[in-house]
């Protein structure tokens, strides 16, 4: 009987679709941009919510071979069913918490720094951590669900995760009666047709850029109630992926707006990792050592999900090493002078509190032309004053 009730079809297609969908490296590329924009902009103008789901999930699948496609289909067809009853029979008893006017971010409380202040002061209160919730499906979501299946009728992996974003929604309803579902997931394909499914239970879905964007077909098409940017550049960066136009507001949230204390303990150079090769790491060392020949002061600051300390102990000496735990974004950035990366989104934290941006052109110097096709922000506005590593050494 134990056995049987770990049989969670919810908790297996999870696992199934994880362990297939194993990203490999991003290979950026001049010419994959190329083909990447020409593909999105040969796609039919949408219709409907559903059309700019399905034109989105479509852009996510490009380079994908058709092979994993089949698996993800079939895998989702084989699940459909035995989910859709789990999630009506896992209903459970609705909370009496209402608030009078209320909003729930669907990301942990340590990200409530990505919400904008005009925002946050709208609701009477804003709850985090909404994907905690339990998922489940009413009869009225089943209808919804069948209305896009009959509209896509052979598209199961597509069906299969937006019934499932579905039953995440429907158990935020349950629990909070909320005025408003707050995301941070313009790269979702599922985001257009979940707007629609708010919209038909009357609340408003909102969306917040929480990191750097540029011209990745992933985050593209997508329509929110409202969708917040923090600078006008990015306006024209998702409507050049063809993205909704009367969805953008622009505001810096907190998390961008730093108000720096003296430090005395002043760094020159302070080098933000994201993801690197090995290779790529014995090199950024190495320039950090002719640095400190130099007379320069150095620290390395690692990236708590994909360069961890880890992994940087690996390569650097220790005492280099801050850390991302103790130390907070704005205490790093107050202590230092430049702001050394290459991509990393520190980088327009640091640029927006006017600190001086250092791109690293010795090791990725390849690649920063690469991002400059994708348009990057600090290389393709006029007003960034753009230095370089090279320039230091």
């Amino acid at each position: 009987m134990k056995f049987c009730m770990n049989l969670n079809p919810l908790k297996i297609g999870l696992k199934v679709f994880r362990l297939l969908a194993l990203d490999e490296y991003f290979k950026m590329s001049k010419e994959r941009v190329k083909k990447e924009i020409s593909f999105l902009n040969n796609l039919p103008e949408p219709n409907s919510d559903i059309d700019r789901s399905y034109n989105q999930y479509l852009c996510h699948n490009f380079h994908l071979n058709f092979f994993l496609i089949f698996v993800f289909n079939a895998v989702a067809l084989l699940l459909f069913v035995p989910t859709i009853i789990w999630l009506i029979a896992k209903r459970s008893r609705e909370d009496n918490r209402i608030v009078n006017k209320s909003a729930v971010f669907l990301l942990p409380e340590r990200y409530y720094k990505v919400l904008p202040e005009s925002l946050v002061s709208e609701f009477d209160n804003v709850y985090s951590g909404g994907f905690a919730v339990h998922k489940c499906l009413e009869k009225e979501d089943v209808g919804f669900v069948w209305k896009i299946l009959k509209c896509k009728p052979f598209s199961f992996f597509f069906i299969y995760k937006l019934m499932l974003k579905i039953s995440l929604y429907r158990g935020i309803i349950r629990k909070y009666k909320p005025n408003a579902i707050i995301a941070a997931s313009e790269y979702s394909f599922t985001s257009s047709i979940l707007t629609n499914y708010c919209e038909f239970v009357h609340i408003e879905h909102i969306n917040v850029m929480h990191g750097e964007r540029a011209l990745e077909i992933r985050a593209s098409f997508f329509r929110y109630s409202r969708c917040y940017v923090f600078e006008p550049y990015y306006i024209e960066v998702f409507e050049t992926l063809r993205a909704y136009k009367d969805q953008f507001i622009t505001e810096l949230p907190p998390a961008f707006k730093m108000h720096f204390a003296f430090s005395s303990q002043m760094i020159d150079f302070k080098y933000y990792l994201t993801g690197h090769r090995k290779k790529e790491l014995v090199e950024i060392a190495k320039n950090l050592c002719r640095l400190r020949s130099k007379g320069f002061t150095v620290k390395v600051r690692p990236h708590p999900l994909y360069c961890t300390i880890e992994i940087a102990c690996k390569y650097f000496d220790k005492e280099l090493l801050e850390d991302p735990y103790s130390v907070s974004i704005e205490n790093s950035l107050a202590s230092t002078k430049y702001v050394l990366g290459v991509d990393s989104t520190v980088l327009l934290q640091g640029y927006l509190n006017e600190k001086c941006v250092v791109f690293d052109d010795l090791v990725y110097a390849h690649r920063l032309t690469i991002l400059k096709s994708y348009g990057y922000i600090l290389l393709c506005e006029k007003k960034h004053q753009n230095s370089y590593l090279s320039h230091f050494i």
